[in-house]
């Protein structure tokens, strides 16, 4: 029944203005989201869903809500190596641990220059990246933009152990 629908609806947030970020607690009680502010940038809002109420937690915030930042640049940092070990490497099957692949910088120092690893070493890097990645990008986030997620963290795993061809 289409003609009722106003009378069903339930107004999320107080606010009238578009919603950028949003990011729903674990329990499911808590929303936090961004509003753009008048005076530029953005305000950051956590609504209390049992309660019915709003608190303005931070004014200007820029950027987003990025409750797993350190996930998507683990994962990023993953999908870089797993696209450089196989240009550059040999295949996982052919002798892994003695093969070589490619240096694994890990830090950002200049001056650090590491050997080049193995394709089994480069692998394992790989590996504890995307499950470290899965882990942080545990909560519930949904975003308005293309991020990375728990379920490309997943995927990301299955294609790296697809690649190992079960060793």
């Amino acid at each position: 029944d289409f003609a009722q629908r106003r009378h069903r609806m339930a107004r999320l947030t107080p606010q009238s203005g578009m919603i950028g970020d949003y990011f729903l607690s674990p329990k499911g009680d808590k929303l936090y989201y961004t509003t753009r502010a008048a005076e530029g940038g953005a305000n950051l809002y956590a609504r209390d869903l049992r309660d019915n109420e709003t608190k303005l937690l931070v004014k200007g915030v820029s950027g987003g809500l990025v409750a797993d930042a350190k996930g998507e640049n683990l994962l990023l940092r993953a999908f870089t190596y797993f696209n450089l070990i196989r240009v550059y490497g040999k295949p996982y099957y052919q002798n892994a641990v003695l093969s070589s692949g490619v240096p694994i910088k890990k830090s950002s120092d200049i001056k650090d220059v590491p050997a080049i690893s193995t394709v089994k070493e480069v692998y394992d890097f790989i590996l504890s990246d995307l499950k470290e990645a899965a882990r942080l990008m545990k909560a519930n986030v949904i975003k308005t933009n293309s991020f990375t997620n728990l379920q490309t963290a997943w995927g990301m795993l299955s294609r790296v152990y697809l690649y190992m061809g079960g060793s």
